[in-house]
C-alpha cells in the first residue's frame, strides 16, 4: 500500500507539472534535453531586433527574426499551380555518382529526368550526415536552429509547436494528402511522437538491403529495398484521396551500405541480374595517390581509431576493396535508378506527371576512399555535395535539359516543395524556393542567388566522435574551421578542387587578406543560421561538446531581459530536479507487484503526452 500511495503521488506531481506548463508557468521541454521551450519569451520578440551578446567578436550583431507560428500566411495564391510532388531521396550518394559524370555508373533514368529538367550541378548539403540532413531537408533550417543532431532524437518533430514549422504539417494543413515512404531514421522513440500524426501515410522501413515477405499463399519472399519502396509508392498513389493533391517523400536506403563486415564488396548487397552489368568494369581510382593524400590531412585527421579511417579499412583497403566495392555500390545506385522510373512511369500513365514536380536529391555524400577516407561527415567536397535533378511542369522550354551551377542546398527543398503548392516559406525557413533561378528573372534580379553558405558538423549522441567542423563555401574558395584544435585550412577550388593543397600551411600575403575577409564572413553566416540562439549560449551546438559542463557564466538561449532569464533559470532548475526525483522514484518502485506495473505504465503515458 505504501508503494501504490507513492505511485499515486508522483502521478498527482506529474499532473500538477503539466498544469504548469501548459499554463505557462513552467518552460516546456523537449524528451530528451533540458533545453526549455521559452515560446512565451520568443513570442515576446516577434518582429523585433535580436541583439546577440558575441563575445568572441567583442560586438554585437543585430538581425530581424521572424518567429512563428502565428506569423505564418494562411492565404495561398490561388492564381498559382498547386503542383503534387514527389520527392525521390537515396542514401549515401554523392554529387558525381550519375551516368556521365562518374565513367562507369549506369543512371539512364536519371540522366532522361534531367533532360526533361534541370541538373544542379553544384548542389550541397549544409551538415553531412544522414538524420540531420533530412531534418534540414524537413525544416529549411541549418541544424543550428532545428537542433535534431542526436540520433533516434528528432527535434524538429518531438513537439507539435516544432514540427509544425515543417512542410509535411505545412501542406496537409492546406489540404495535401503527404506520404511518407521508406527510411526515416529517427525509430527507436516511438513513444514520443506519432508518425501517424505528422504524416497521411507511412510504411517506414530501413536499415537492409533486402526485406523478408509473406505471400499470399504463406511462402516467404526476398525483396529488395529499392522494390519495396516502388511498392508502398504505388500502394500509397492507389490509394490517395483522388480530389486533392498530393505529396510523397520516397526515401531509398539504397545504397547505403549495412553491417561491418570487412569483407570486399560485403557491406552493399544488390540483385545478381544488377551486378552483372558491372562484373567486367574497372572502376578508376582517385587521381592522386591515396597514402600521400592522407598524410596532408591535418595531422588530428590521420587518427587510425576515427571512423572515416575505421570505414577505410573496412570498406577500400585493398584493390579488390575497392573494385568488388564500387561495383556493387554502383549496382545498387542502377537499382534505385530503375525504381524511380518505375515510379515517375506511374505519375505518366495516371495522367498525373503534368500536375507533379519531381526532385531527385541525396542526404549526403561519400568519400570513397579518396584522401584516404571513408564516410562523410568532414566538409570536403566528396562529403557535402549531392546531386539534385528537378522536372518541373511549370520550366520554361529553354530551361529543360540544362545545368545550373547555382549554390544550391538541401535547406531550400522545403521552401521549393512549399512553392510548387503556391504556398509561402514558414518565417522560421532559412533556404529559398530554387523555382527562383528558373521561372523568372525577376527574383534574381529583386535578390541575387547566395554565392557561399555556411557548412556546420558538430557532435552529438549517435555522431561519430571525430572533430567538430564549419566551413565557409565558395565555388572557388573554401575555408575549414576544426572548432576543438582551434585550426584552419584554406582551398583554392578552381585550381585545387579535389583540396590536396591547404593553403593555410604556408600562406602568403595575398591569402592572408582573403583568409581573414573568409573567416569574418564564415563568423556572420554562422550567427545568421543560428539566430535566434545566442552564439556560445547553453544551445550552441558548435561551441559546446555534449556532455560538457557549462558555465553558469553562459548565456542562456535566447536574448531575453534580465528578469525575465532570471525567472526561466529557477523555472528550468525546478523543472529538472522535479522531473529528476519523480524519474528516480519511479525507477525504485515499479516493479514487482502488477498493480504496480499498472501504476507506473499509466503515469508513464501521461508523462510522454504532456512532455514528449
Amino acid at each position: 500500500m505504501n508503494t501504490l500511495f507513492l505511485l499515486l503521488s508522483i502521478g498527482i506531481a506529474f499532473c500538477c507539472l503539466s498544469i504548469l506548463t501548459s499554463s505557462g508557468m513552467l518552460p516546456s521541454y523537449d524528451f530528451y534535453d533540458e533545453e526549455p521551450r521559452q515560446e512565451n519569451s520568443l513570442n515576446s520578440l516577434q518582429n523585433s531586433e535580436y541583439h546577440y551578446n558575441l563575445r568572441l567578436a567583442q560586438k554585437k550583431e543585430t538581425m530581424n527574426v521572424n518567429i512563428p507560428q502565428d506569423d505564418y500566411k494562411k492565404d495561398s495564391n490561388d492564381k498559382t499551380k498547386h503542383l503534387n510532388v514527389v520527392l525521390l531521396y537515396p542514401d549515401d550518394w554523392r554529387h558525381d555518382d550519375i551516368g556521365g559524370i562518374a565513367p562507369v555508373v549506369r543512371t539512364p533514368f536519371l540522366n532522361l529526368l534531367a533532360q526533361k529538367g534541370i541538373h544542379f550541378t553544384y548542389n550541397a548539403v549544409t551538415t553531412s550526415i544522414c538524420w540531420v540532413s533530412r531534418a534540414t531537408m524537413f525544416t529549411g533550417q541549418w541544424l543550428s536552429r532545428h537542433g535534431s543532431s542526436y540520433l533516434f532524437q528528432p527535434k524538429f518533430a518531438a513537439e507539435a509547436w516544432r514540427w509544425s514549422q515543417t512542410w509535411p504539417y505545412l501542406l496537409q494543413q492546406h489540404g495535401y494528402y503527404v506520404g511518407h515512404i521508406g527510411k526515416w531514421q529517427y525509430r527507436g522513440e516511438e513513444k514520443s511522437y506519432f508518425l501517424e500524426k505528422m504524416f497521411n501515410f507511412t510504411r517506414i522501413f530501413e536499415g537492409e538491403h533486402w526485406y523478408e515477405t509473406i505471400n499470399s499463399d504463406g511462402t516467404r519472399t526476398n525483396v529488395h529495398g529499392a522494390d519495396k519502396a516502388v511498392y508502398h509508392t504505388l500502394e500509397f498513389l492507389e490509394g490517395r484521396p483522388q480530389n486533392i493533391p498530393f505529396a510523397v517523400t520516397v526515401a531509398f536506403y539504397p545504397p547505403k551500405a549495412v553491417g561491418e563486415s570487412d569483407e570486399p564488396g560485403d557491406q552493399w548487397i544488390p540483385k545478381n541480374d544488377t551486378k552483372r552489368l558491372y562484373e567486367d568494369k574497372f572502376i578508376p581510382y582517385p587521381p592522386y595517390n591515396i597514402t600521400d593524400a592522407y598524410h596532408s590531412l591535418p595531422k588530428f585527421l590521420q587518427d587510425d581509431r576515427s571512423m572515416a579511417k575505421k570505414r577505410w579499412i573496412q570498406r577500400w583497403r585493398t584493390d579488390e576493396h575497392y573494385q568488388v566495392g564500387m561495383k556493387n555500390y554502383y549496382s545498387l545506385i542502377t537499382e534505385v535508378d530503375k525504381a524511380c522510373e518505375e515510379i515517375v512511369n506511374q505519375l505518366e500513365r495516371e495522367g498525373l506527371l503534368e500536375n507533379t514536380m519531381v526532385i531527385f536529391t541525396t542526404d549526403n555524400g561519400l568519400f570513397h576512399g579518396a584522401h584516404g577516407l571513408a564516410g562523410k561527415w568532414y566538409p570536403y567536397q566528396e562529403s557535402i555535395r549531392v546531386p539534385l535533378i528537378i522536372y518541373d511542369p511549370r520550366m520554361p522550354a529553354n530551361k529543360r535539359g540544362t545545368k545550373d551551377d547555382s549554390l544550391t542546398l538541401n535547406v531550400d527543398l522545403a521552401e521549393t516543395i512549399l512553392g510548387a503548392a503556391g504556398l509561402p516559406a514558414h518565417p522560421m525557413m532559412q533556404g529559398r524556393d530554387i523555382a527562383d533561378l528558373y521561372l523568372s528573372n525577376f527574383p534574381m534580379i529583386a535578390k541575387p542567388w547566395r554565392t557561399d553558405f555556411y557548412y556546420e558538423y558538430p557532435l552529438g549522441g549517435g555522431l561519430p566522435k571525430d572533430p567538430r567542423s564549419t566551413a565557409l563555401v565558395q565555388k572557388d574558395w573554401k575555408y575549414i574551421h576544426w572548432e576543438e584544435e582551434n585550426y584552419d585550412q584554406l582551398f583554392d577550388l578552381m585550381n585545387d578542387p579535389l583540396e590536396l593543397n591547404d593553403l593555410a600551411t604556408n600562406i602568403t600575403e595575398e591569402n592572408k587578406i582573403r583568409l581573414k575577409k573568409m573567416i569574418e564572413r564564415h563568423k556572420k553566416l554562422r550567427y545568421g543560421a543560428m539566430a535566434p540562439v545566442i552564439p556560445e549560449s547553453q544551445c550552441d551546438p558548435i561551441f559546446w561538446r555534449p556532455g560538457t559542463p557549462i558555465p553558469s557564466d553562459a548565456p542562456l538561449c535566447y536574448d531575453v531581459p534580465r528578469i525575465a532569464r532570471i525567472k526561466l533559470f529557477v523555472k528550468r532548475r525546478l523543472f529538472f530536479y522535479l522531473k529528476r526525483l519523480a524519474n528516480g522514484t519511479m525507477l525504485s518502485v515499479c516493479s514487482g507487484h502488477w498493480l504496480s506495473v499498472i501504476v507506473c505504465n499509466f503515469i508513464f503515458n501521461i508523462y510522454h503526452h504532456n512532455f514528449s
